[in-house]
């Protein structure tokens, strides 16, 4: 696959091979690491604590040395998929209420 970040000049590549909205069901959507599919279909709803903790893994085995991190967490966009925990933590606040902006059960309040 030419267009993966292994072939464009990093090191070690980790995440999905394209815009994490293009998951249909003749093509799930598969997190790689290298060049080789790891996972498939991958849950968006766990993609940003596995791009999280796989940094976390890279920075502490590389501590001592330089590198660079290009670190993409794809929940920015559309679809939003924040992980049960996450949606946990947005569902009310210290005093009870629920937030007016942001996601709660998986659609904007």
């Amino acid at each position: 696959m030419p267009f993966l970040p292994t072939r464009q000049g990093f090191d070690y590549y980790y995440g999905i091979p394209y815009s994490n909205d293009m998951d249909r069901p003749y093509c799930p959507l598969p997190l790689m690491e290298q060049e080789e599919v790891i996972v498939a279909p991958v849950g968006h709803d766990s993609l940003t604590i596995r791009y999280t903790n796989k940094t976390v893994e890279f920075i502490k085995s590389h501590k001592e040395s330089p590198f660079f991190i290009y670190l993409c967490h794809n929940m920015t966009h559309n679809p939003l998929a924040a992980s049960p925990l996450s949606r946990e933590s947005l569902r009310t606040d210290s005093m009870g209420m629920r937030p007016r902006n942001g996601l709660v059960d998986g659609s904007l309040a």
